[in-house]
């Protein structure tokens, strides 16, 4: 069976083998690399889910297998780049299978979700977190 650490492994793995912008996991370094004019390059952070048991109806009738979140939260210090970074993690993730026993990742994103600017860091830069899930099986 495949765990939650396998997981995001794999969804670390796609993305970094997939995009043009830094993935870190969990942090972020003080200062992430930016242009000449200051602004900060796109990049996500991938926060992993320890996973939960699917179709717990009761302690009876457990399911098998793992309903499986993560949150990649994708930034740039330009709302355009923002934007075009959401595009590149989700072409790299949705819709992929990571691994053999579980289903394609979709985005669990709310259509209601807009981008977000962070004040509290210098050059400001805009974010939006990325939800995504998958089961295994």
């Amino acid at each position: 069976m495949t765990t939650p650490a396998d997981l995001h492994a794999a969804l670390v793995a796609r993305l970094r083998a997939a995009t043009t912008i830094t993935v870190y996991e969990g942090t972020v370094p003080p200062s992430p690399p930016a242009g000449p004019d200051g602004r900060v390059y796109p990049y996500a952070v991938v926060w992993p889910g320890g996973g939960g048991a699917l179709g717990e109806t009761s302690l009876d009738d457990v399911a098998h297998g793992t309903d499986w979140r993560a949150q990649v939260t994708v930034v740039a210090g330009d709302l355009t780049w923002c934007m075009q970074a959401i595009a590149l993690v989700r072409a790299a993730v949705v819709g992929v299978y990571l691994a053999a026993d579980t289903t394609p990742v979709i985005d669990d994103t709310p259509p209601s979700m807009t981008l977000l600017r962070d004040p509290d860091v210098t050059p400001t830069r805009w974010y939006l977190p990325v939800l995504l899930r998958c089961t295994a099986a």
